[in-house]
């Protein structure tokens, strides 16, 4: 099955330098990576390169290629289509890309690939100022910084809640021992439950975390996923 690494967060998490850490480290390691470029129908900018940025089709191209199955997912941000193509996507290689939210969800729902989310969570001053001093900042980019932070505001908020749920229960049982809970489907299924019945008597907000009920919800059926997967290999 085709493998693929998904590098998710805000602008200035550091997700290009965490790729490119990632891709030395494993090609040190003897592995084969494919650099993922995804398409879109946003108009191409000045300083991009088509196939080395993206790759540009207007609207019908990319319809058709959706028509024919070619697309491995698609979204609309923006008013824009970005997409990945199975062309893009190597069976002998280890793949690595870095999407929004909606592109990694979209990829990690495709059947016929195996994939791992990495999601970077950053505070809001630290990602600020990777920003600013990324290079110089001219009127156009500091448009484009505060466009990039209002849209994940809005494409990570529901992500964050979910983070906030596994960080409480990480300090109170111990990092990664989610994984390892003893008769776990049964257990997480039990937790959903309990969150959801408080959650259908009124109450949003869990009073031990202070997590939002339906965030331990989703939580809960992540880490269910994630142990029936893991059963079945």
């Amino acid at each position: 099955m085709t493998k693929v690494i998904i590098l998710a967060g805000k602008a200035g998490s550091g997700k290009d330098t965490l790729k490119r850490l990632l891709v030395q480290y494993m090609e040190q390691d003897g592995m084969q990576i494919n650099n993922i470029i995804t398409s879109t129908t946003r108009d191409k900018r000045a300083n991009e390169v088509d196939g080395v940025d993206y790759y540009f089709y207007t609207s019908e191209q990319m319809t058709e290629k959706l028509l024919n199955d070619e697309l491995a997912e698609a979204v609309v941000f923006n008013g824009w289509v970005y997409a990945t193509e199975y062309k893009a996507l190597s069976k002998d290689k280890i793949n690595v890309g870095i999407y929004n939210l909606a592109g990694a969800e979209a990829l990690a729902q495709n059947p016929e690939l195996e994939t791992y989310i990495i999601y970077l969570d950053v505070e809001d001053s630290v990602r600020l100022i990777r920003y600013l001093d990324r290079d110089e900042m001219t009127k156009d980019k500091i448009r484009e910084m505060f466009r990039r932070y209002e849209a994940d505001e809005q494409d990570f908020e529901d992500v964050e809640d979910i983070v906030r749920v596994y960080t409480a229960g990480a300090k109170k049982y111990g990092p990664d021992q989610w994984q390892n809970l003893p008769d776990g489907i049964r257990r997480y299924k039990a937790a959903l439950l309990r969150h959801l019945v408080e959650f259908d008597k009124g109450n949003e907000i869990d009073e031990e975390t202070g997590c939002h009920h339906l965030a331990a919800v989703a939580w809960n059926a992540i880490a269910m996923l994630h142990i029936s997967k893991q059963q079945k290999q």
